[in-house]
């Protein structure tokens, strides 16, 4: 009954006349299993300490040695709480694995702001990655050993290279052309998130800390979901949010459109 009201942003009122049982017997036991879960998460959201470089799929032309010691990105997604809106900040590797989560921020916050919070307090457990190694981050984010950004005031997401006569005509927007490529799988995954946990769309008009306990628990379940079951469906269908239509040298060919290769 968990699974199903999560995955299916199913009113408890509907899972109670559908399983017979009353509505406060499947609100108790819906906040039991999201405790649960929600204790649990921490050991299927976090950075594999195996990991200091770029997966061996993604050591090509494009992105091997520019981004060699790249562990994974970081990006904020919205997610609709009541009230108000949540800014869940998440960081993801190249497996399309999340490695850390920092929800409940108000949808107006600076993405800087929500890492700066996360990176300045260790109860908030932020996962620094190896000596030597980064995440990607778009030029909002601050510089550090630790944070690669993109250009400023240079072309950057890959949609802006998309015919053949907006290829990439300097050093700086070869670089932020292929940063943004490598970056667009925390947005492939966002979308496999939210197709599989559509409570996030729309939450239910939950405690504010439930509704937290709620978006973390939907990130473990994706992880878990990413470890067992790599074949679902709906990881197929979002793998077409990367973009393809590149060359070898990590240049896009003259026809570039969305792709339908995939992250991991």
């Amino acid at each position: 009954m968990f699974l199903y009201i999560i995955g299916h942003n199913t009113r408890m009122r509907c899972v109670a006349n559908m399983f017979q049982h009353l509505t406060e017997t499947i609100s108790r036991h819906f906040r039991k299993v999201l405790r649960a879960v929600h204790s649990y998460a921490k050991h299927l959201i976090k950075l594999d300490p195996n990991v200091d470089g770029l997966l061996e799929h993604l050591q090509v032309n494009k992105y091997w040695p520019w981004f060699e010691k790249c562990v994974g990105a970081i990006d904020g997604t919205r997610v609709s709480a009541r009230p108000p809106s949540n800014v869940t900040q998440a960081y993801r590797s190249h497996k399309s694995n999340f490695t850390y989560v920092h929800a409940g921020w108000e949808g107006s916050a600076n993405d800087s702001r929500v890492l700066d919070k996360a990176i300045s307090d260790s109860k908030h457990g932020f996962p620094w990655p190896p000596t030597g190694s980064y995440y990607l981050v778009d030029s909002g984010f601050p510089i550090g050993t630790s944070f690669l950004p993109s250009h400023k005031s240079t072309r950057y997401h890959a949609q802006e290279f998309r015919s053949s006569n907006r290829q990439p005509s300097t050093k700086k927007e070869l670089y932020n052309y292929r940063h943004s490529s490598l970056r667009m799988v925390i947005e492939q995954s966002f979308g496999m998130l939210k197709a599989h946990f559509p409570i996030l769309n729309l939450m239910p008009i939950f405690k504010r800390t439930r509704q937290h306990y709620v978006i973390v628990v939907c990130y473990a379940f994706h992880n878990f979901l990413r470890m067992n079951n790599r074949g679902d469906e709906l990881f197929r269908t979002w793998a077409s949010t990367w973009v393809k239509g590149t060359s070898s040298s990590g240049l896009p060919s003259h026809n570039t459109e969305a792709s339908s290769s995939t992250a991991t």
